[in-house]
């Protein structure tokens, strides 16, 4: 089944010292930046520290401005990020979809507003032990299903 509807995918979380550059699509890899928008992070790995920021919604370099190639996938399908380097110092980590308003393109949409729905997190196992771990760590790349529902996953 394929899915008709326009989306936008975005890497967020508390991986402050990390990027996501490109995406593994069909056992194909994109160049870097080319089907993810250019982050301001891509050299400083720094976090947007205020949560309340319209950098929270993409952390665009030049907000408005979109990756060169948009990514159609088929429902149910892997889709990858990669991330940058090695996971070595791990945290959360969340992937959020949102699907693109009608009359607009993955494109041309600039993600703003309620209309996030997370398809992937991970967090820690052993919680109340002395040995903490994340599913994250060492770990590119990062393999994600989207979750392609109209419901939160």
């Amino acid at each position: 089944m394929k899915f008709t509807s326009s989306v936008v995918l975005a890497a967020a979380g508390a991986h402050a010292h990390y990027t996501f550059t490109s995406t593994v699509y069909g056992g194909a890899r994109s160049s870097e930046w080319e089907t993810v928008r250019l982050t301001e992070n891509r050299y400083s790995h720094g976090p947007v520290t205020d949560v309340t920021s319209p950098l929270m919604t993409c952390y665009e370099l030049n907000p408005g401005t979109p990756a060169p190639k948009t990514l159609s996938v088929t429902a149910g399908s892997n889709v990858s990020f990669v991330v940058d380097t090695n996971v070595g110092h791990p945290g959360p980590l969340q992937f959020y979809m949102a699907k693109v308003p009608s009359g607009q393109t993955a494109a041309s949409f600039n993600g703003k507003g309620a209309v996030w729905f997370k398809i992937y997190q991970d967090g820690p196992s052993g919680l109340g032990t002395q040995t903490i771990t994340w599913p994250s760590a060492g770990m590119p790349p990062l393999f994600i299903t989207p979750c392609m529902q109209t419901a939160p996953c």
